[in-house]
């Protein structure tokens, strides 16, 4: 999974969505799938930060992690009752542990959508991230709830399944439809169609997200009819095929699916 340097990010400021002090490109869900080692959905365990310098963690309590219906419907165990809770790190109070310290989230893999040479459904895995939200580090994941991680293997902790901010970690629940249906299958057959992030301040300038090369702003992106490989995403403003489209082969062009639920999008809008 390519990484993106945080050094360009004033070149490319017209692109960022924000996540306190860590900059992330906006990318369409099929992007972050297809960029990614491994797309899995999972029910969040515990978390805890892992350095040298850092004292042993606190005896841990084990509940239940068994799945059902219920769960897949509401995106947290029955068993614990009420509103899901934020799984606190074992050090919230303790210093960040230097600079090769971790967040660890113990995951239960309840689906695998990409890297089943990774992974088996069913097992516990550990997903690093930085400690800092500053550097991009999930902090923040509710217990006993099902999310979607898109990350990478190797990378910043090598020989480790990494995740950070900018990737796709998002709540089960929070999932449309047809980001349901790209996950099983959607996405997967049409990664060979690029989606494109651009600007929408007036001057169209697009990126590349798989290479990383930016595009002058004089230079125009073809018209949808001629570009046969590749969609666009304007921004938020292209909201309609961020969360009810995707980028399909048809016909041997690229075009953005359009469904129900898209067209009932764009006409609301």
């Amino acid at each position: 999974m390519k990484q993106l340097n945080l050094c360009v990010v004033v070149v490319l400021s017209c692109y960022l969505q924000v996540a306190k002090s860590c900059s992330c490109i906006l990318q369409h869900p099929q992007e972050y799938y297809c960029n990614a080692d491994y797309v899995i959905r999972a029910k969040v365990l515990r978390s805890q930060i892992v350095s040298p310098t850092a004292p042993p963690p606190p005896p841990e309590t084990d509940f239940d992690t068994e799945d059902d219906d219920f769960n897949m419907t509401f995106g947290h165990d029955p068993s614990v009752g009420g509103t899901p809770e934020p799984v606190y790190d074992y050090y919230s109070d303790y210093s960040d542990g230097g600079m090769d310290a971790a967040r660890v989230w113990k995951v239960k893999i309840t689906n695998i959508y990409k890297g089943k040479e990774l992974f088996k459904r069913g097992k516990e895995v550990e997903l690093w991230t930085p400690v800092q939200s500053a550097t991009c580090g999930i902090e923040f994941l509710q217990k006993g709830a099902f999310h979607v991680f898109a990350g990478s293997y190797g990378g910043h902790y090598s020989d480790k399944y990494n995740i950070n901010s900018c990737d796709w970690v998002v709540p089960w629940t929070a999932l449309t439809r047809r980001q349901r249906k790209g996950l099983k299958s959607t996405y997967r057959k049409n990664c060979d169609c690029e989606i494109y992030s651009c600007s929408d301040f007036g001057v169209q300038t697009c990126m590349s997200i798989r290479t990383g090369t930016i595009f002058p702003p004089e230079w125009s992106l073809p018209s949808n009819e001629d570009n046969i490989d590749s969609c666009v995403i304007r921004g938020y403003q292209d909201y309609c095929y961020l969360e009810h489209s995707a980028c399909v082969l048809k016909n041997g062009k690229c075009r953005w699916e359009m469904v129900k639920d898209t067209r009932q999008c764009l006409e609301d809008m």
